[in-house]
């Protein structure tokens, strides 16, 4: 993202000099991200199935980020967008003890998760007529 940055900033220094048009800047930010999670996890020939619905994703959260920045001059847009989530959540799973002695068979084990999401977009646009704009861009995802 740091490279889309300089970009942003390189595009507005060089192609945009000489238009006599003003810059016209937007932030969006704070925005909440509203993701759920679902997937399988396997080791061998065990399967657990993951699924953490949004309202789980709030018990478990340690930081997130989301936000846009626009900027227009005359027909051009260039744009960033970033979303970044972590979250962490720890759990016991109980040992299995054998019915007749009572000795462990299996231990109890704690299991901590931690994970980290991110999607940034970059795009640039150009109108082309009134009230329709190309745009283009680049995005990068994380987890």
């Amino acid at each position: 993202m740091k490279y889309g940055l300089f970009l942003l900033v390189f595009l507005s220094n060089s192609v945009f000099a000489n238009d006599q048009e003003e810059w016209n800047f937007l932030l969006v930010f704070p925005m909440v991200w509203a993701p759920s999670i679902e997937g399988n996890v396997s080791s061998g020939q065990d399967v657990v199935r993951v699924d953490v619905p949004f309202e789980n994703i709030w018990d478990g959260l340690a930081f997130g980020l989301m936000g846009d920045f626009y900027a227009t001059k005359g027909k051009w847009l260039v744009g960033a967008r970033a979303n970044y989530l972590y979250m962490k959540d720890s759990t016991q799973t109980k040992g299995l003890n054998g019915p007749i002695t009572g000795s462990v068979i299996s231990p109890g084990h704690d299991i901590t998760t931690r994970m980290h999401l991110s999607v940034n977009d970059l795009f640039f646009g150009y109108e082309v007529f009134s009230n329709l704009e190309l745009l283009t861009g680049v995005r990068h995802t994380y987890s």
